[in-house]
């Protein structure tokens, strides 16, 4: 039960479900299948000189997680949720010194979605990731309190995997 009324609770769920489908749908369009999908990590992280000193992965078993999977996404952290080391993190997108990233979603660090991403861009680690990797953040409240938005939220998730099929 969500709110206490099923039936919203149900509107809820088959709206996150449609969406979901909608996605799966353009990926099938446009040809790309489980070999090409973009892969992607929702990371929580300090800031400033900080910014890879606490690295919180959100993994595809985590709500927050799995919304990469939703928006037609693979997330290369299959765990839960917790803290990993900045080597962890690197071998996770680089495995055996290959390029494995596509996107990297960052919850602001407070100090703003721009700044969050600059402070992650000048850090080493993302220099040691090659700068590859297409990097975002999105607000706690966008990421943490979906509820009756998560249609929207993954619609911007599924923007930031596949600008250009929307």
């Amino acid at each position: 039960k969500v709110f206490n009324d099923k039936a919203t609770a149900d509107k809820l769920i088959d709206d996150f479900r449609q969406a979901s489908n909608e996605f799966k749908a353009k990926l099938a369009t446009a040809g790309i299948t489980e070999e090409n999908k973009r892969k992607a990590i929702i990371l929580e992280t300090g800031s400033g000189e900080d910014v890879t000193s606490m690295t919180m992965p959100y993994g595809s078993a985590f709500l927050t997680g799995d919304l990469i999977t939703q928006a037609g996404g693979i997330n290369l952290y299959d765990g839960g949720m917790g803290r990993i080391t900045i080597e962890e993190l690197l071998n996770l997108c680089l495995p055996n010194g290959e390029d494995n990233i596509d996107v990297i979603i960052l919850f602001d660090n407070g100090g703003g979605p721009e700044k969050t991403v600059s402070d992650f861009k000048n850090s080493p680690a993302y220099k040691t990731l090659g700068e590859s990797a297409d990097v975002y953040s999105l607000t706690f409240a966008q990421l943490y309190m979906g509820g009756v938005m998560q249609r929207d939220i993954l619609s911007v998730i599924f923007g930031m995997l596949y600008p250009e099929l929307v």
